[in-house]
């Protein structure tokens, strides 16, 4: 029954809006129950009314979490008042309301019922992402109480179920027991999936721990103090349960008679009454006064009642200070020979509290005096000072650890205390400009409509120039003034002198280069117009997401689609700049709009790196730098007879399959608007089209024509054939980029074999790219052969794709390297049928082949996720950067001066260290780094960390279950995340939305393919049977869950997924939960490895749990980031214990988690390694030559190669290795590879009846190059058909014969050879990373 409360706010009860905190021992505490309303008033008349979530009792304060809360009606307080005439509350501050409430109507229906109603504001006046961050609260409430406990508070009741299996963490068996570890479930969870390259992990670290480990019988923490410092105060507490071995209980409402009972003698009454197992729990608490003094101590009789718990304290002297370790023991000592030692002595819920004497701040961080060291780099000195104020105060030991700092000296700690469950909150980081704290500069630029596109598109004409550079100004100038307020920082703190002038210094630089930005626009016409131009098409692209966003399964019947957009354009945030996107447009259109500017004419020349934050933004702040470019080539005239007026302008580049799908849906929205707009403007944008390709492997797009029409056939056929399905996407585009209506294969695809033309219409005839509105489709290529042909404005790829250089003469078009075009199929390419002119047909004219000028190769390369381009690939993509960036570049004479013109390098990243480095060993380019980073990590003007009081950021939980095997844990978060989800699901409705799927995130495939059972199996069963069934198997309360169906099927995003299955998959994930069975949901469950660390942007997800500590930080930082874009992320992690690097991560999970950024770790590449020029080098060569020369791009003219007719300089090589390596022998030692090259191939060509070609195709068995490992022709060079093939695939053949084990030993295994396949990439799903590079 519900039951009614007046509550007194104020000293003894806190208000904190969503949940009550009462300052009151337990045995003080009135049984408030579940559904009970409170009335809270400061001055004995209610002013609101709320409803009871739950409880959460602890020794010396309760919790009391709501799910409703609103202001009290008039006439509500006037019958309340009534109700309680004449009665004083004075006394206690929570008291039972007047039992006459019951019988009222108001009060017993209509209160209740107004309550119950479902709103979008279930707490009146409050945000909604405030209402998400407290649903978070909830369900992070609901996991601590489920896993470590006491769940009912410290006197609870456990039913049934043993101690040591309802808590999973906190739990301290007796002194020098030996127990077995937790085996909840006998499944083998990280049982071999049978990918044989599916996981790099170590052998040992992936097999399940042991059934008999040791089991911890202590926590503790270590910390550090001044030696002037000789006493602490030290507070334990801890549970002891003891057992009752009773039968079974009738029912629930007996269980809650001996909840209820007033004295623990009446519940064991009723207990053996109702005959019920239960386990009792005691509290203990104890607190002691240690002294300071070198070796080790003992202090006992933490607890008169428990005397054999008690704390072990060490302390040190080092340098100047004490280090203190502090552990509290379970001194019980148990001979017993049973497996698992009584639960009465075992003790639960342990914590340790450390403090100074008078709550001073005594507490020292962790090598604090070592800061800033002279043997360090200046990255690390850098990183030591943005990071000055984090300070690791404490370790655990078993355990983690909490520092409560003190909040005027961020460099000292009042309190340590240990964690069970650890949790820090990562706070959000977003652009300046909205809060009204930030520099009033920015906020003018956001009120004033400096950022707006639009406004900013209108501005660009000459005559409204001087307004523009006026807004612009604006921005720079603030800037140089925060630059000029950060020497005041170095005053207040001389000691970082030396590394923050240094940081000053690239500030000033970016702010000298942002200026000039703004001066280029001010000067030159055609970068005003260009400028116009791509802030208008980035408009139109962030209003056409935005709707595409509204409507994930595309526009209904009944949507105004043009309405809709004009609606969306009217709203200015909608198109709106982030100050450090405009920043960097700025900084790059000097080089973008003069091709002979120093960033492009040094060969060392200036590459820039954009870094953020994930999910900050970085993907429009190189778009719209894109638009810039392809803009203003078009306005260029010729250069050195380049053609500018087509052709390749932007290359984007990336690493992993799932990522080029996902930016390639984002690009093409852009360049749909850029061609709306040209097709406005013809006569100043030109007569060909705005395109954008993506370049992938065979397996994910067509590599030919005739393949795709036969796609398209088989697609056609009823019931589909060969994994085409008429239903499928169409070639990977699910979605029209500029409506969102839903593209099948089927129907909106049709292959012109005669023209060599696929098109893909849009079927919405309001689209400005359907059947009716345009007849060639959308802008989009996506068939290999017809990107060669036609070759796009802006063209998306994975690095691997580049491999295919040496052995496909038609990807030289990508460069420019054309010198004939076929009027009805584009660019003559190598190899092909296209001979001096075509016959008419019946629907086509006939056509004959011209002569064309040279087309001017890539303007702009951007490398996306630059922190993938490391070890293993890194090396192999800097090693063919050689011929990649002689292919871009080209030759102009100015002034009589001949200047060569490179690309401009733009790469992006949110997680990257030593980037200069890496920057110049793949690009051969020096680095700047935009935005620099300032002084502190908090703020670098373009970028704040706000403050989790005023915008919650991702929320980390961490759990370590020393003892338990890995498949329990991983079962139990599962259930109790899913549980608590539903819980909030069913009180918030659509608020809990982020929370009710969970991403499992995993390292390895085997491991995920293990936890997939488990989810099929077990989760999926005990998900719905988590809450009290009473005369039922499951008698355990667990507050905060609530039973819940799986209705989807278990989702994974890994790449045993086909290419077909992805965008539905993706799709499927950013739709909201519902429980309509007949209504498209998202999953409960989505499993993903590392496909899903970069790239993958479902807004709607809040909620992942990790198995284990991931590999490096930088997988671990992008992985988590995936979740909490768009509301209050949880990411809860489940470390292993017998793992080293999980335990120690446990140990420190807060201060690791508050400097993650600064752990990531450093990476290398070494193209001009000797193991690399043996797979490589060969490759780059022919790539060259093959690329720039006619003579030689078809397959078969191999054979024209002459040494001495095409010049081949062997420096050309070499100096790059030189420069790259500063190494003399190296540069040697390619040049002297090289020239051997030169001479093999030039004697192999000029051999009597050689016929030598490049593959040996074609019937022609003498070939120069091979990527087979058993080549046709055995003098072929070796080169890798992806840039991820470091080391040859190496076939492991079992001889039985020359083993010293008999036949029959393998006799159960039917196959006698095993073949398994290295890979040094060293990625659990590499086979998703390289994307088929066919």
């Amino acid at each position: 029954m519900t039951r009614y409360w007046n509550v007194k706010l104020g000293s003894n009860v806190e208000d904190h809006a969503f949940k009550l905190i009462c300052r009151v021992p337990y045995l003080m505490m009135p049984r408030i129950g579940e559904g009970d309303l409170l009335y809270l008033s400061t001055d004995g008349t209610p002013a609101e009314v709320a409803r009871v979530a739950r409880c959460r009792i602890r020794l010396h304060e309760t919790e009391i979490l709501l799910d409703r809360r609103m202001p009290m009606k008039e006439e509500w307080a006037v019958l309340w008042l009534n109700h309680h005439h004449g009665v004083s509350f004075t006394g206690d501050a929570i008291v039972e309301a007047d039992p006459s409430l019951h019988s009222d109507p108001v009060f017993a229906a209509e209160i209740p019922r107004v309550l119950a109603m479902p709103t979008d504001t279930p707490f009146a006046g409050q945000k909604a992402e405030t209402v998400q961050c407290y649903i978070r609260d909830m369900i992070v409430a609901a996991f601590e109480d489920e896993m470590a406990g006491p769940a009912e508070g410290p006197a609870e009741w456990v039913y049934d179920t043993s101690v040591t299996e309802r808590y999973l963490v906190g739990c301290l068996p007796p002194k020098l027991s030996r127990v077995h570890a937790e085996a909840e479930q006998p499944h083998a969870l990280l049982a071999d999936e049978g990918e044989a390259s599916s996981s790099s992990a170590d052998e040992d670290e992936l097999k399940p721990s042991s059934k008999q480990s040791l089991w911890p019988s202590s926590i503790g923490l270590s910390f550090m103090v001044n030696e002037d410092i000789d006493t602490l105060k030290v507070t334990a507490e801890w549970g002891r349960y003891t057992k009752s071995t009773i039968e079974d209980a009738e029912s629930e409402e007996s269980r809650e008679d001996i909840r209820s009972a007033e004295t623990p003698s009446a519940g064991d009454e009723l207990a053996k009454a109702r005959k019920i197992n239960v386990y009792k729990r005691d509290p203990h608490e104890g607190v002691k006064t240690i002294t300071l003094t070198t070796g080790k101590r003992r202090y006992t009789l933490l607890d008169p009642r428990d005397g054999e718990v008690e704390l072990q304290v060490v302390v040190r002297n080092h340098n100047g200070v004490r280090l203190v370790t502090v552990f509290l023991v379970n001194g019980t000592v148990y001979s017993g020979k049973a497996k698992k030692p009584p639960v009465d002595t075992w003790i639960f819920q342990p914590h340790l509290q450390v403090e100074g004497l008078e709550g001073k701040s005594v507490f020292i961080g962790r090598d604090q005096a070592d800061k800033l060291h002279d043997d360090k780099d200046d990255e690390l000195k850098t990183l030591d000072m943005l990071y000055r104020r984090r300070v690791e105060f404490a370790t655990g030991h078993a355990v983690s650890v909490h520092a409560v700092v003190d909040e005027q000296d961020p460099t000292r700690a009042v309190r340590v205390e240990t964690r069970l469950i650890p949790k820090y909150e990562v706070a959000a980081t977003e652009t300046p400009g909205l809060n009204p704290s930030d520099r009033p500069a920015m906020q003018q630029l956001v009120r004033s409509g400096a950022l707006d596109m639009v406004q900013l598109a209108k501005l660009s004409v000459p005559e409204k120039r001087a307004e523009l550079i006026r807004t612009l100004k604006v921005l720079a100038d603030d800037y140089a003034a925060w630059i000029e307020e950060l020497r005041n920082v170095i005053a207040r703190e001389p000691e970082i002198e030396s590394t923050a002038l240094i940081e000053i210094e690239k500030c000033r630089m970016a702010c000298e280069r942002l200026n000039e930005g703004i001066h280029t626009l001010e000067t030159d016409d055609l970068a005003l117009k260009s400028f116009g131009f791509a802030n208008l098409a980035m408009a139109r692209q962030r209003v056409r997401s935005i709707f595409m966003q509204k409507h994930p399964s595309g526009p209904d019947a009944n949507t105004d689609l043009d309405a809709e957009i004009d609606a969306l354009m009217g709203v200015v945030r909608n198109h709106s700049w982030r100050p450090f996107q405009l920043a960097f447009f700025l900084l790059l259109i000097p080089s973008l709009a003069n091709p002979t500017h120093e960033q492009r004419t040094d060969e060392c020349g200036t590459a820039d790196l954009l870094w953020f934050p994930t999910g900050g933004g970085k993907t429009e702040a190189y778009l719209g730098a894109a638009a810039f470019a392809m803009a203003v080539r078009r306005l260029q005239p010729p250069m050195s007879g380049y053609d500018s007026s087509r052709g390749l302008t932007v290359i984007m580049r990336y690493t992993l399959r799932l990522l080029t799908m996902q930016q390639f849906q984002r690009a093409s929205t852009l360049i749909c608007a850029m061609e709306t707009m040209r097709q406005e403007d013809p006569a100043t944008w030109g007569t060909s089209p705005f395109t954008i390709g993506i370049w992938v492997g065979g397996n994910v797009t067509p590599n030919e024509t005739e393949r795709a029409a036969a796609m398209v056939n088989d697609a056609r056929k009823p019931g589909g054939s060969k994994g085409v399905n008429a239903d499928d996407p169409a070639f990977q585009v699910a979605r029209c980029p500029w409506c969102g209506t839903p593209l099948t294969i089927g129907r909106d695809v049709t292959v012109d074999t005669d023209e060599l033309k696929t098109h893909i219409r849009c079927p919405n005839i309001d689209c400005d790219f359907g059947e009716l509105n345009h007849s060639e489709g959308l802008p989009l290529l996506l068939v290999d052969e017809e990107i060669y042909r036609r070759p796009p404005s802006m063209l998306i790829a994975t690095v691997d794709k580049f491999a295919q250089m040496p052995m496909n003469g038609a990807v030289r078009t990508l460069f420019g390297l054309a010198s004939r075009e076929c009027p009805r199929h584009g660019l003559v390419l190598p190899d092909c049928d296209c001979g001096k002119s075509h016959a008419a047909t019946d629907k086509l004219p006939a056509v004959t082949i011209r002569d064309i000028n040279p087309i001017r190769p890539p303007d702009l390369i951007i490398q996306d996720e630059f922190h993938l381009i490391s070890g293993p690939l890194g090396t192999m993509v800097g090693l063919y950067e050689t011929a990649i960036d002689d292919l871009c570049s080209w030759d102009y004479v100015k002034n009589g001066e001949k200047l060569r013109i490179h690309p401009k390098i733009v790469a992006s990243t949110a997680t990257v260290r030593r980037a200069g480095k890496q920057m110049f060993g793949v690009f051969y380019r020096d680095m700047q780094i935009f935005p620099p980073s300032g002084l502190n990590i908090e703020d670098n003007f373009f970028a704040v960390q706000r403050p989790i009081e005023e915008k919650p950021g991702r929320l980390y939980l961490g759990i370590c279950s020393p003892g338990s095997s890995k498949p329990p844990v991983l079962i139990r978060t599962y259930v109790t995340l899913l549980t608590a989800a539903e819980d909030a699901y069913q009180r918030f409705g659509q608020l809990a939305d982020p929370y009710m799927t969970l991403v499992g995130y995993f390292s390895a495939l085997r491991e995920l393919g293990g936890m997939r059972r488990l989810a099929d199996d077990d989760v999926r069963t005990r998900v719905m049977r988590v809450e009290v069934q009473p005369n039922k198997s499951n008698r355990t309360y667990r507050p905060g869950l609530k039973n819940r169906r799986l209705l989807a099927a278990v989702t994974e995003l890994t790449s045993r997924k086909k290419n077909s299955e992805i965008p539905k998959c993706l799709e499927e994930i950013g739709l909201p939960h519902s429980k309509d069975s007949k209504q498209a949901s998202s999953p409960d469950i989505v499993l993903a490895t590392n496909m899903l660390s970069v790239g993958v942007d479902v807004p709607r997800l809040g909620l992942m749990a990790v198995n284990g500590q991931p590999k490096n930080t930088a997988e671990y930082i992008q992985a988590t980031s995936r979740v909490g874009r768009s509301s209050p992320g949880l990411v809860c992690t489940a470390f292993g214990w017998s793992r080293a690097r999980d335990l120690s991560h446990y140990e420190t999970f807060e201060h690791y988690h508050a400097t993650f950024y600064k752990h990531v770790e450093a990476q290398s590449v070494t193209p001009f390694s000797s193991r690399a020029l043996d797979r490589g080098l060969s490759a780059v060569i022919v790539s060259v030559m093959r690329m720039k020369h006619d003579e030689l791009a078809a397959e078969g003219d191999a054979k024209n190669f002459d040494r001495s007719k095409y010049g081949v300089n062997s420096v050309t090589f070499s100096g790059r290795a030189w420069k790259i390596t500063d190494d003399q022998t190296c540069a040697d030692d390619v040049e002297s590879r090289t020239d051997t090259w030169w001479i093999n191939w030039d004697q192999r060509a000029h051999q009597p009846d050689a016929d030598l070609s490049y593959t040996g195709k074609k019937e022609r068995p003498s070939a120069l190059i091979s990527a087979s490992l058993t080549p046709k022709d055995r003098f072929a060079w070796k080169v890798p058909n992806s840039m991820r093939e470091v080391e040859p695939n190496v076939n492991l053949v079992l001889d039985l014969d020359a083993a010293c084990v008999p036949n029959s030993t393998f006799a159960a295994k039917s196959n006698t050879s095993a073949s398994t396949t290295t890979n040094n990439a060293g990625s659990a799903d590499s086979q998703i990373q390289k994307g088929d590079p066919k």
